[in-house]
């Protein structure tokens, strides 16, 4: 059974999204081809193996379509990738998308229920794996009971096994029909998968390049996952929209970004405060700014103070942004917004997308890069309200402006990606010496927000951080999800009236009361 819609858009606002030019009849498809057509030696492409002209670059895309045709993948199949900011992934997912497939990310730091859940959901056919991946084995149990078809071997280096032969026979593909399935955790425990088609996702593109003004000449610098929404946008499609260069890292080390960023003349980024603070440093000790034109942040509170010396160390304008998987860009600042009001905006609303208030104060949404709902109608249902996106935030809307103010959902944003508390809470059950637990969120000025637990010991117990990473570890958490603040209670934890778990008190009280608390959690790591 093919992927479907689980939500529709009136006929009238798909005329005018068409009809602005939001939705685009050929949306990325011919991009990569085009600009090899008449700037082949162009850079496309540079990773930690290597780097590839725009020519190279769509040779290597259509000896995959072959590859892809071979082993039986055509429109409607379903390409799972566990992808690494690599060369080889942007050309499976763009050879994928050329075969009328429709593309899964995968992120390298999955866990095997995560993998499990994220095939089954999605319907997958072939799965592509990286060498060093950590999932391998159970990779190759989902071929053995049938769950997917076939497991692709992702080559770093693009040298694959056996010969491909035969043409790839060309195929019409619907730029409004689903394409791209990203997971995300949101609120519940288990990941949801987030449909987009390509005129959605082009929609998105348009947007915030037109608000970073961004050309062909700009040069991007992409450090965030490219399974992730941040990553989709920044790295598998914005650079070959516009025709321009993309430089992908899959590490974060602020010294090696910074080389990076000084030797390719990158132009524009985006990410953390944490990361627009660790080039600061790097610059500041070389005494020199950097080439960046555009830093975009979003997804964590940024001082006036910061977005300063960005622009003074730097030499980059910040740009504050506000989306999500589900609506990948709601809201940026503008260029002539000062710090102060960049500090306290999420920005001025896109053209093309609307935004209004329920009665509860929630956001509410919706415009031509609003995804096509999740691959559970249900959850469809649950998040949107008659063909508006209900966003879980709170918000100020000052005639256009946005100022989110707080959130309803259960969820924490670090680094820019979500973290189920409830799905925390669920693996910490069993935890021994703990009688109870409850998972809490606080603000963080590096990572934007602090996972905590709040835990009641049993008599004479000790309990630390190391010893609830192990319990999560063998609960199959994913270590991107492991909370880095641990605190103690002596009495029953608060709760309300009708026995939920009182999470504001928890993280009110967390202050007096850690056990423990690591720097950093390092959600990002090479694969080996």
């Amino acid at each position: 059974m093919r992927i479907q819609p689980t939500r529709s858009v009136e006929p009238e606002l798909a005329a005018r999204y068409i009809a602005e030019g939001w939705w685009a009849a050929n949306d990325l498809l011919n991009g990569i081809e085009q600009v090899a057509a008449h700037a082949p030696d162009r850079l496309a492409v540079v990773d930690r193996w290597g780097q590839a002209t725009y020519g190279e670059l769509a040779a290597a895309v259509e000896r995959m379509q072959h590859r892809l045709h071979s082993l039986g993948i055509g429109p409607g199949d379903v390409v799972g990738i566990v992808m690494p900011n690599w060369l080889q992934s942007i050309v499976l997912y763009h050879a994928a998308l050329r075969r009328g497939a429709v593309v899964a990310p995968m992120s390298t730091r999955i866990s095997v229920a995560d993998l499990r859940s994220m095939a089954t959901a999605s319907r997958v056919s072939l799965l592509a794996c990286p060498p060093g991946f950590d999932l391998t084995e159970a990779a190759e149990a989902l071929v053995a009971d049938g769950t997917i078809r076939s497991v692709l071997r992702l080559d770093p280096t693009g040298n694959y096994d056996g010969v491909v032969t035969g043409q790839a026979p060309n195929i019409s593909v619907d730029v409004h029909a689903p394409a791209v399935v990203i997971f995300t955790s949101g609120s519940t425990a288990a990941a949801k998968g987030v449909v987009h088609s390509l005129a959605t996702l082009g929609a998105a593109n348009r947007s915030l390049t037109l608000r970073a003004g961004l050309d062909e000449h700009d040069v991007h610098f992409v450090v965030s996952p490219i399974a992730h929404i941040t990553g989709v946008m920044q790295g598998l499609h914005m650079p070959f929209d516009q025709g321009s260069t993309v430089v992908l890292s899959d590490r974060w080390d602020p010294l090696d970004a910074a080389q990076k960023i000084e030797a390719f003349g990158v132009t524009f980024t985006g990410g953390a405060p944490v990361h627009l603070e660790g080039l600061m440093r790097v610059f500041s000790e070389w005494g020199r700014k950097s080439p960046l034109r555009v830093a975009v942040s979003g997804g964590a509170p940024m001082s006036p103070a910061l977005i300063a010396q960005a622009r003074e160390i730097l030499g980059a304008r910040v740009m504050r942004v506000y989306g999500s998987t589900e609506f990948p860009f709601i809201s940026g600042t503008l260029d002539d917004d000062d710090d102060d009001v960049s500090a306290i905006s999420d920005g001025m609303v896109t053209p093309g997308t609307e935004v209004r208030a329920a009665e509860s104060g929630e956001l509410l949404a919706r415009g031509p890069a609003l995804s096509l709902g999740y691959l559970d109608s249900q959850d469809t249902q649950d998040a949107t309200l008659d063909g508006w996106l209900r966003t879980g935030d709170l918000a100020e809307i000052n005639s256009g402006r946005l100022r989110i103010i707080g959130r309803q959902k259960e969820i924490a944003i670090r680094y820019g990606e979500k973290v189920s508390l409830a799905e925390v809470e669920k693996a910490l059950v069993g935890w021994d010496g703990c009688l109870e637990h409850g998972v809490y969120v606080v603000p963080d000025a590096q990572t934007g927000e602090r996972v905590g637990v709040a835990v009641r010991p049993t008599s004479g117990t000790q309990l630390t951080l190391a010893g609830m990473h192990t319990h999560l570890a063998g609960a199959g958490l994913a270590t991107r999800k492991f909370p880095e603040e641990i605190t103690e209670w002596r009495e029953p934890l608060p709760r309300t009236d009708s026995g939920k778990l009182a999470r504001a008190a928890l993280a009110q009280g967390a202050e007096d009361r850690v056990l423990e608390r690591a720097l950093r959690l390092h959600t990002v790591r090479p694969l080996t």
